[in-house]
């Protein structure tokens, strides 16, 4: 499986040639999206809250999932069935990101390559025994989109 940058707000997910599903954000904020899945499911993500640190993904105006950054620079994401996950930055550049199951149990790589097309990145996926459902694998990637902004941005206050 593979995501590309179809333009500079559209992030496709396929796998074989497949397509999966799109991330589709309103600006390049990086903030509010939609997440299409192929089975024409639709889902809106947006901030919620005074200053926007939680966020909110729901499907027909009904929450499924929040999702919001720990003290410890992970973003973690849980559905409202009691399913939950976290995201994290590894590697010495932080250059991989890998999403944990409650059990610690890693679910999915992301290996971000720029595109020098877009000035943003391409991710190659891996898993672990087998893929999680779509809907997932696009959470984490809004979850990665996040991270990487909210460390670029961290780092440009540092100069």
């Amino acid at each position: 499986m593979e995501v590309k940058l179809t333009d500079s707000t559209t992030f496709r997910l396929t796998a074989d040639g497949q397509p999966l599903g799109e991330l589709v954000y309103r600006n390049r904020l990086f903030l509010s999206a939609e997440i299409k899945l192929a089975d024409a499911r639709v889902y809106a993500i947006k901030p919620v809250g005074i200053f926007g640190t939680r966020i909110s993904i729901s499907e027909g105006g009904a929450e499924i999932a929040t999702l919001h950054m720990d003290w410890r620079g992970r973003i973690v994401f849980a559905f409202h069935d009691g399913q939950a996950y976290t995201l994290k930055a590894q590697g010495i550049l932080h250059d991989t990101y890998t999403v944990k199951n409650r059990d610690g149990e890693q679910l999915i790589a992301f290996d971000p390559k720029i595109n020098w097309n877009h000035l943003n990145y391409d991710f190659g996926i891996t898993f672990g025994s087998e893929p999680p459902a779509a809907l997932v694998i696009m959470v984490a990637l809004y979850a990665a989109n996040y991270l990487i902004a909210s460390l670029s941005g961290a780092m440009a206050g540092m100069a």
